[in-house]
């Protein structure tokens, strides 16, 4: 069953490409980028491109690209470390997140400003690697981000203000995703999906975490591979636009 319907998804995926035109262009090191790895992509509100990669921060104009590196000291530079996560918050300053447990956003002004995550300072990694904690993803919530990690839970984070989530469940906290939805916050999580509910300050399993028969597991994949067909022509077209 679910090979058929995978058969259906790849087939209907050939007959709109088929009926539409793109044109694709490639960018390495050749062309100005600094890392060929690249490890998050962002389109900000005025057009911009943002590559996050293991050399850090690139911006793209549609035909050069800026790089935006890190000095030690000066506090005005972008936080240090391999780039994973990018967004915009309500203000449209653009935040990036780093293996390094560094957070950070660029100002209109052309400035960093660089946030250390209190819940990190102490946070013992119980012997594992050194970029355990990254992270993973950042998501604009009202006037402030949510940001996950892998392995420390979820943050709030605004103006003079910092909020720290974790479950004792240690699988809940290594976090790969938020998911916003009508100001509810999901996170996808090594133990499944979950939504973390702000009045009573815990993660909740959802249904899709839960049994299933096969045919909702196959229902489920193909929703999952549509939104991605849908999401990857979606950035085709505003790149090409």
């Amino acid at each position: 069953m679910i090979k058929v319907l995978i058969n259906f998804i790849l087939l209907f995926t050939i007959i709109i490409s088929q009926n539409t035109s793109y044109r694709f262009d490639y960018y390495d090191i050749s062309n100005g980028l600094s890392q060929n790895q690249a490890n998050a992509i962002y389109q900000s509100h005025d057009g911009y491109i943002y590559v996050g990669s293991q050399g850090g921060l690139d911006r793209f104009d549609g035909y050069n690209f800026k790089y935006f590196s890190h000095n030690p000291a000066d506090t005005t530079t972008i936080p240090y470390g391999w780039v994973n996560a990018i967004t915009e918050d309500s203000r449209n300053n653009l935040w990036i997140g780093t293996n390094q447990k560094n957070v950070g956003y660029l100002k209109s002004d052309g400035s960093w400003t660089r946030i250390k995550l209190k819940g990190m300072e102490n946070w013992d990694r119980d012997g594992r690697a050194w970029w355990w904690g990254f992270i993973s993803d950042i998501e604009p919530y009202e006037d402030k981000v949510i940001i996950s990690s892998n392995g420390n839970g979820l943050f709030i984070v605004g103006d003079n203000y910092e909020r720290h989530y974790t479950s004792n469940q240690k699988e809940i906290n290594v976090i790969t995703e938020i998911f916003v939805v009508d100001k509810r916050i999901f996170v996808a999580t090594v133990d499944g999906l979950y939504e973390f509910d702000m009045t009573k300050e815990e993660f909740i399993k959802t249904r899709i975490s839960s049994s299933v028969n096969v045919l909702q597991r196959a229902m489920s994949l193909v929703n999952f591979m549509l939104v991605q067909i849908i999401k990857f022509l979606h950035i085709i077209i505003k790149t090409t636009a």
